[in-house]
C-alpha cells in the first residue's frame, strides 16, 4: 500500500474526516485531500503528525520494514517467529521469545515485529558482550 491508501484506510477506519484530520495536522482539507488522493507528498514534520494523530509508527505510513507487505508478513508470522525464536536463541542461548497473550491487531502484531527485529539488529550490532539477560520469572 502506498502512503495515499494508507491513509485512506486509516480516516475510514477511525470514522474521521479529512477537515479533522487536516485541523489536528496544521493544513488545509485541500492539501490534505490531496495527500490522500495522491497528488501530493507531505513533508517529514506533516508524517510525523498524521504518524501522531493515528498512533502508528511512521514506517507504517510510508510502507518501510515490516510494513512494506504487512499481508505477506502476518500471513507468514509463524514462520517469521520461529525463525525469530532460533536466532535469539544463538544470540543468546537458554533465553525465550514467548507470547503468552494473543495479539489481536494486525498492527500490533506488526510493531512488535519491527521492534524485535531492531532490537536483534542492535544486538548483533553492538556484540553479544553487551547482551543482558533478565531471567523472569513467577512467584
Amino acid at each position: 500500500m502506498n502512503l495515499s491508501d494508507v491513509l485512506k484506510s486509516l480516516r475510514i477506519e477511525r470514522s474521521v474526516t479529512q477537515n479533522q484530520i487536516a485541523i489536528a495536522i496544521g493544513v488545509s482539507t485541500t492539501q490534505y485531500q490531496n495527500y490522500e488522493y495522491g497528488k501530493s507528498e507531505p513533508t517529514a514534520p506533516v508524517i510525523a503528525a498524521l504518524a501522531e494523530f493515528f498512533d502508528v509508527p511512521v514506517d507504517y505510513l510510508i510502507g518501510r520494514g515490516v510494513y512494506a507487505n504487512p499481508e505477506a508478513v502476518l500471513r507468514n508470522l509463524g514462520t517469521i517467529v520461529n525463525a525469530m525464536r532460533n536466532k535469539i536463541e544463538k544470540i543468546a542461548p537458554g533465553s525465550l521469545l514467548l507470547f503468552e497473550n494473543p495479539i489481536t491487531s494486525d498492527l500490533n502484531k506488526l510493531r512488535l515485529l519491527d521492534a524485535l527485529v531492531e532490537s536483534i539488529e542492535i544486538v548483533e550490532h553492538e556484540g553479544m558482550n553487551k547482551l543482558i539477560n533478565i531471567k523472569y520469572r513467577r512467584d
